[in-house]
């Protein structure tokens, strides 16, 4: 989960039988991505020769960790992430675990001191060649293709 307007913070949880969490102590850098929508363009949408390339979206988040122990902390950030993501569900599920369960959880706070986003999508191309590959990506039916599509479409505006 990120909160924050102008700085960010990352916060989130995994099992302490993951080994990660111990990278996360004593304030350590971590990097943090995030994988948007990619899909393979196929020269065969250009107008003119090309070569095959990849149309992708990604944002890398960098900063210091820190874990969040105390138990009370960690069943806060589990009710906070469970609100946030099942607040559209028909019946929102809420997390109600025993000690047991909350004693194998490790909880993190990472402060994002610099952001690197990077998106690559055909922008090099002519009009008439991206207007090709969103058509193209959209029939393929595939999540990735049809994502990439629409952030396509987006950019064009």
């Amino acid at each position: 989960m990120i909160e924050g307007n102008e700085t960010f913070t990352i916060l989130g949880h995994m099992a302490k039988s993951n080994e990660q969490w111990e990278h996360f102590q004593n304030g350590n850098d971590v990097l943090v991505m995030y994988q948007g929508p990619h899909a393979y363009i196929s020269p065969s949408n250009y107008e003119e020769p090309g070569v095959p390339t990849w149309n992708y979206s990604a944002v890398h988040m960098y900063g210091k960790a820190t874990l969040i122990n105390e138990e009370q902390e960690v069943r806060d950030l589990i009710e906070s992430l469970s609100h946030k993501y099942e607040k559209y569900q028909n019946e929102p599920w809420t997390p109600k675990y025993p000690d047991r369960i909350i004693d194998a959880i490790v909880g993190f706070r990472i402060k994002v001191d610099r952001i690197e986003a990077k998106s690559k999508l055909s922008q090099n191309r002519p009009k008439g060649d991206r207007v090709n590959i969103i058509t193209n990506l959209r029939s393929s039916g595939s999540e990735g293709a049809i994502g990439v599509a629409k952030l396509m479409e987006e950019n064009e505006l």
